[in-house]
């Protein structure tokens, strides 16, 4: 049976001495092995001995996949241990219908925690921090998560009150919020925006084989540079994304450690400079008006993409 590289696998390539467990047989891992860089402190202690400086680790730890499990729910729930979470945190799994709905009830035993946090310069955080605060967590009793995919399906679930809270809008922004503001007819019942920028990036990128417009000549770079002027990513803003975007300046986004609010990309929308640098480099345009190759061959370009709606 051919076998499918983990999604995860990077995680092996960190700095740590160990990588992997040994197995007593195909199916099952041996948890009696002792893994070279993993040391058991205590029962509720693991220290992990690198190789050199990782800044990514603390990161790397914060992964799901990474989570540290106790060896008997490995056991007890061998073959769906992601159906059986067990921890200490302040909600439990009451239901799970795949796809569909995730039911969370309050821990009775959770340790518990007074609301005491700071406000950012955000008003909007100000004043839920000046509601919550001094309030024992956690607060509401029950979390009902309903798995809608379908954009419409889950605005006519808000719409109809079915729902409490919609992540995002998508491309029912305009009639929801116009204006970047709650509707008039939302905001008589109390509903109310709190907009934040998520840590996440869209981008595209060439492949640098590709015979069209991969290799580091003078003509394919300008080729590239070309291209990247000639996208109007602020038309993508406002159409495709209904004004609920910002441009990307570098490939670290806002909220995460390194980003730099000052630095600007010197690549702008500029479709004149594009076709100048075209011209300069060979790029001709053909009889049909399409740009040829400097050797006078066509210019085909492919576009993969995902059946996404974005």
């Amino acid at each position: 049976m051919s076998r499918i590289r983990s999604s995860v696998s990077w995680i092996r390539r960190t700095a740590r001495r160990g990588a992997s467990c040994s197995k007593k047989n195909s199916d099952r891992f041996d948890y009696d092995a002792s893994v070279p860089g993993l040391e058991i402190v205590d029962r509720y202690t693991i220290r992990m001995h690198l190789t050199g400086t990782d800044y990514n680790f603390a990161y790397i730890l914060a992964s799901p996949t990474t989570s540290i499990v106790a060896r008997e729910v490995i056991e007890q729930y061998s073959g769906d241990v992601k159906g059986h979470p067990v921890g200490t945190g302040p909600y439990m799994l009451a239901q799970w219908q795949r796809g569909a709905r995730i039911l969370l009830n309050a821990n009775p035993g959770f340790r518990g925690f007074v609301w005491d946090f700071q406000p950012s310069a955000n008003p909007w955080d100000r004043d839920v921090v000046a509601a919550m605060r001094g309030k024992e967590m956690p607060q509401i009793g029950v979390i009902d998560v309903r798995l809608i995919e379908e954009e419409q399906s889950r605005w006519l679930a808000f719409q109809g009150a079915e729902i409490d809270y919609v992540d995002r809008f998508g491309s029912f922004s305009p009639i929801a919020i116009p204006d970047n503001k709650v509707a008039p007819d939302l905001a008589r019942r109390g509903i109310k925006l709190y907009r934040y920028l998520e840590p996440e990036m869209t981008y595209y990128h060439f492949s640098m084989i590709d015979p069209e417009v991969g290799g580091f000549g003078k003509d394919r770079i300008a080729l590239r540079r070309a291209i990247a002027m000639s996208y109007n990513i602020y038309d993508e803003i406002r159409i495709i994304r209904k004004n609920q975007a910002i441009k990307a300046e570098s490939p670290i986004p806002p909220g995460v450690v390194g980003y730099d609010p000052n630095y600007r990309n010197r690549t702008e929308y500029d479709p004149a400079l594009a076709n100048k640098l075209l011209d300069y480099f060979g790029y001709k345009r053909g009889g049909d008006g399409f740009r040829m190759q400097p050797d006078g061959k066509p210019l085909t370009i492919t576009l993969w993409s995902t059946p996404e709606a974005l």
